[in-house]
């Protein structure tokens, strides 16, 4: 069993194109479509849940920017979605050992965080019953496992298209533990979101963008409330106190530089997107 996170560098194609491109669905096509696909200009985040993935769909995925890691079950991929910034598309096989893609689509669905993420179902079942199930679920579409890589990589990026998702890509800031949305300002760790006040995610947001390094405290004060309001120092520890009892176990994170400022130490490597 294999559970895919990807990222999908997609491409401006005129409609045209999109329309000749999704009718070369045979192997020997394929790299007249390939070279359609090859300009890069955004990416996205697609889940994807398979038992067996042919290797012919994974180094698609790999030569058209995808950057895979392997997950578990379907529940491992409900439960990533719910710990983390979710992804922008998600495709599960509707077969799955633990629970089905019907499943998976039914809670993303009804769920108010997520019910607009698209979902594509892929089956090997491709009668009427089994299209209506899919639909019936709340998916956007439903793919034969026969279909051609690049087709499918065409069909999630209209999908974008039309659910109005590939308008802007999504600015993220990784400092281990904490993933942060920049966008629409949303912090994650290993447990979930956490729900922070605007001053208490200026906050960490700063400290995270200067990980490892220290910030003095006139530094953060000036940046948290600017240099013309007097604000007592002492406010900066209330902050940095609550702070803390947000992240639970990731707040002894946030170390105090006795007379100085404060340092986030994180938990490895960072990476911004």
């Amino acid at each position: 069993m294999y559970l895919l996170k990807c990222v999908f560098l997609t491409t401006g194609l005129r409609n045209d194109q999109q329309e000749i491109v999704l009718e070369l669905s045979s192997v020997r096509h394929q790299s007249v479509a390939k070279d359609l696909l090859r300009v890069p200009i955004m990416s996205f985040q697609v889940y994807f849940a398979h038992q067996s993935p042919s290797e012919d769909l994974i180094h698609c995925l790999e030569t058209n920017g995808f950057q895979c890691t392997s997950f578990g079950t379907a529940q491992d991929l409900w439960n990533s979605v719910q710990r983390n910034a979710p992804p922008e598309l998600i495709l599960s096989q509707i077969l799955l050992p633990d629970r089905s893609g019907l499943w998976l689509c039914q809670q993303l669905k009804s769920h108010p965080n997520h019910n607009r993420i698209p979902v594509v179902l892929m089956g090997q079942n491709q009668d009427e019953h089994t299209r209506i199930m899919s639909m019936e679920s709340g998916a956007e579409d439903h793919v034969p496992f026969s279909i051609a890589p690049m087709e499918l990589a065409l069909r999630l990026k209209r999908i974008l298209q039309h659910t109005q998702l590939s308008i802007r890509p999504k600015k993220w800031l990784s400092v281990p533990p904490f993933q942060i949305v920049e966008e629409s300002q949303q912090v994650y760790d290993q447990t979930g979101e956490i729900i922070l006040t605007q001053t208490e995610y200026q906050l960490l947001f700063a400290l995270c963008r200067k990980q490892g390094q220290l910030i003095p405290r006139r530094t953060l004060l000036n940046h948290l409330w600017g240099t013309k309001i007097k604000i007592q120092p002492r406010i900066l520890d209330t902050y940095i106190k609550r702070l803390r009892q947000k992240l639970g176990e990731n707040g002894h994170l946030i170390e105090t530089v006795h007379g100085k400022g404060y340092c986030l130490n994180p938990l490895s490597e960072s990476i911004t997107s």
